[in-house]
């Protein structure tokens, strides 16, 4: 997954309004899956917060399975 960016700017456009400027990678609490770009508009916005964190709920679980994964194969 990538991100995208202002063809003019340069900067970092949020995943949910397309605004450039201000606009900050969200990290997985544990690091299992790819940030979210959000403006701090959208950041406040109860719902996305919301489905941010629904989106997290499994996340240490699937990192507890990678890791455990990886150290078989390595």
């Amino acid at each position: 997954m990538g991100y995208s960016y202002d063809a003019a700017s340069g900067r970092l456009c949020c995943d949910r309004c397309g605004k450039d400027g201000g606009v900050r990678r969200r990290n997985c609490p544990v690091g299992y899956c790819p940030a979210w770009a959000l403006c701090a508009t959208c950041w406040k916005d109860g719902e996305v917060k919301s489905a941010w964190l629904r989106s997290h709920v499994d996340c240490p679980e699937r990192m507890a399975e990678f890791e455990a994964t990886r150290k078989v194969t390595v």
